[in-house]
């Protein structure tokens, strides 16, 4: 696979077309929320009321031998706010957008470097090639990734804010295990952030493999989920991990840090993979959700 186009590294092309992709699917959803429908409905969106959870202490009314009084303790809830999908779809592509068009606007490489602040500079097309290293992507990931993961929860049934923020959290302690993972000098280092990875993901995703199951289990007769939950639930699984094996192939590629040809290529390739999936990945999975939004959604009060 060719890994230069010209004069430029194709990723670095292939970065600017992913990040220009990107802020148009915002813009088409955002049209597309403004728009009326044929029935003249505006602002379709599907809202989610969150809670948080809470123990109740209640007396049982009597007491006990030693005369002290009997307490039961019951689960209770309480309102916390809504979460809007349109808006959370439309934020991860805008975050996509804005991490994505850096390279371009500082990089010192790049013939659209923005001139007027020179004092900022992100050697992108530098750090890849010579050192096999995007801290912005893993960023990027840690609040993109974490926000769709939530949007998929919310589409298996999870309500409660503490889970919903552990999705969230665990999904970012995987990304920065990533992170950490490029900038581990020896090699057991970077095995065992990649490992601790992989598994804060799976148990972020395990919540939502849960409530899933157990939605699926007591599905009875017209209440099952619609096929497309089915489809997002599993073809985001599959498309997350296409995402760690990306990853993997760099651990298993990068045995040193030598800057010859060869290494410089495969530098070159593993980012353009990550790009490539990052457009594709993120536009197929961010449709799939906002379809849902299409077919239920209603303007939210």
């Amino acid at each position: 696979m060719p890994v230069t186009f010209g004069e430029q590294p194709l990723f670095w092309i292939w970065n600017i077309i992913a990040a220009f992709l990107h802020l148009v699917n915002a813009a088409i959803m955002i049209i597309l929320f403004y728009t009326p429908d044929e029935d003249d409905v505006v602002h379709k969106d599907v809202c989610y009321n969150i809670t948080q959870e809470y123990a109740g202490w209640s007396s049982n009314n009597d007491t006990i031998p030693d005369g002290e009084e009997n307490f039961s303790i019951t689960v209770r809830s309480v309102y916390s706010h809504t979460l809007s999908l349109h808006w959370l779809i439309v934020t991860f592509h805008l975050l996509s957008f804005i991490f994505q068009l850096i390279p371009a606007l500082f990089d010192n490489a790049s013939p659209w470097r923005v001139p007027c602040i020179k004092q900022w500079e992100y050697p992108y097309i530098e750090i890849v090639t010579k050192e096999g290293r995007n801290p912005l992507r893993f960023i990027e990931y840690a609040a993109s990734a974490s926000i769709m993961l939530v949007c998929i929860g919310l589409l298996t049934g999870i309500r409660d804010f503490s889970t919903l923020f552990m999705i969230a959290i665990l999904c970012a302690i995987c990304q920065f295990m990533g992170l950490m993972s490029e900038y581990d000098e020896k090699r057991w280092q970077e095995i065992t952030h990649t490992v601790i990875g992989w598994i804060a993901l799976m148990a972020s995703y395990g919540i939502i493999w849960t409530y899933y199951g157990v939605a699926n289990a007591q599905a009875v007769d017209d209440y099952e989920a619609p096929w497309f939950v089915h489809v997002i639930v599993i073809s985001m699984f599959v498309l997350f991990n296409s995402f760690g094996l990306v990853h993997l192939r760099r651990v298993m590629s990068e045995k040193d840090r030598d800057n010859n040809p060869k290494n410089e290529d495969e530098r070159k390739l593993g980012e353009l993979l990550y790009v490539s999936l990052s457009i594709g990945a993120k536009t197929l999975l961010g449709w799939l959700i906002y379809g849902s939004v299409m077919a239920m959604g209603n303007p939210c009060e």
